[in-house]
């Protein structure tokens, strides 16, 4: 399956998004994603992945790394007004 999406450095200064990857085993394995331009500060980075599925596949999991090697961790405490909710992004789904 091919998808798509967008990522967002966290906006420091000179952090541009350098890795998307995708996951369709919670974790278990990745995909790296393409980009369709060049990174530049402060902008959004569109990407693209095909991802193997199968009858199992219940969601993908994305995770994205910037320029300084941050990536995005698995879980973020929970708080009331969600700040700082940079967690892996799950998105459910239903292979037939």
């Amino acid at each position: 399956l091919r998808v798509r999406g967008y990522a967002l450095a966290s906006g420091l200064p000179g952090r541009t998004i350098e890795r998307v990857e995708v996951s369709p085993d919670q974790g278990q394995t990745w995909v790296a994603a393409q980009f369709d331009r060049d990174a530049a500060a402060y902008c959004w980075r569109l990407w693209s992945a095909d991802v193997p599925l199968n009858a199992a596949t219940t969601e993908l999991t994305v995770r994205a790394t910037d320029s300084a090697g941050e990536m995005q961790p698995e879980t973020v405490a929970w708080n009331l007004k969600g700040y700082m909710f940079n967690a892996w992004h799950q998105t459910p789904l239903q292979v037939k």
